[in-house]
């Protein structure tokens, strides 16, 4: 079935506490997501390079685990799964919490190789941009079966890390070319 993600979950547009105020930033009580935090495939979020505190969670724009964070400024569609405790994010990422029963690892594929369409919806020529509205009118196809989701989630899972362990392998064999021309060639 299509469906827009509005009709199958909360978006929530994420804020920066102010960061003249140095008491939402004196600790490291809860995660702050920035979109480097997110990488290429499907990241497990779980820690951070910027914390704030629990004094500044009042500011912020706070969800728990099992949530979906898409990068939605610059890099669109970059996809991570809150997967620990409650997080903070910024502006340039948008929460898609679902209402619906769905396997939230299903959706956050079905996102991920939506890409494409994603960036094409993007409507600024220097920077590229989804806002909260597209991307609650952004329509995609869900197998309405949960046990199908999570055979799929399971078969991609395990290409995903197959191909994470190759991308291990090409950079150690990089390496090595790079230490046989530095011995062969000084």
């Amino acid at each position: 079935m299509e469906v827009s993600l509005k009709e199958i979950s909360k978006i929530v547009t994420g804020n920066t506490p102010s960061k003249k105020n140095k008491d939402y930033w004196n600790s490291e009580d809860i995660c702050f997501i920035k979109p480097d935090v997110i990488g290429s495939g499907i990241d497990s979020i779980t820690t951070s390079n910027e914390y704030i505190s629990n004094f500044a969670s009042s500011k912020a724009r706070i969800v728990d685990r099992n949530t979906i964070l898409i990068t939605c400024i610059g890099n669109i569609g970059r996809i991570g799964i809150v997967s620990d405790k409650k997080v903070a994010f910024n502006q340039q990422i948008n929460a898609i919490i679902p209402d619906y029963k769905i396997n939230i690892r299903y959706l956050a594929y079905v996102l991920l190789f939506s890409q494409p369409r994603l960036n094409a919806l993007a409507n600024s020529a220097v920077v590229p941009i989804v806002n909260k509205t597209q991307l609650g009118n952004f329509k995609v196809k869900i197998n309405p079966n949960l046990e199908s989701q999570r055979k799929i989630v399971s078969i991609l899972d395990k290409i995903a890390k197959i191909i994470k362990n190759q991308t291990k392998e090409i950079e150690h064999l990089d390496e090595l070319i790079k230490a046989r021309f530095v011995e062969m060639f000084g």
